[in-house]
């Protein structure tokens, strides 16, 4: 695993919002608690290999606070 060159740029274009509107409830903004952003979507370039490698899990259940405790545990 490789931790990247900066922070990731927002994309446009690629059909993901690109602003979030208000919390819809059960919400948890992890920006300061976790130490994450949201910042849309990534675009993974033709014939290229995929941008996100490394570590992944599935498990029931998932929330984006579980995604982001997985991503910390594996040193994203």
């Amino acid at each position: 695993m490789q931790n990247g060159p900066g922070n990731a740029v927002p994309k446009s274009g690629c059909g993901a919002p690109t602003q979030t509107g208000t919390p819809q409830f059960p919400f948890v903004d992890l920006t300061a608690s976790k130490k994450f952003a949201y910042v849309g979507c990534g675009l993974d370039l033709a014939g290229q290999p995929r941008t996100l490698l490394g570590a992944s899990t599935i498990e029931d259940g998932m929330t984006v606070e579980k995604c982001v405790d997985f991503c910390v545990g594996s040193g994203m």
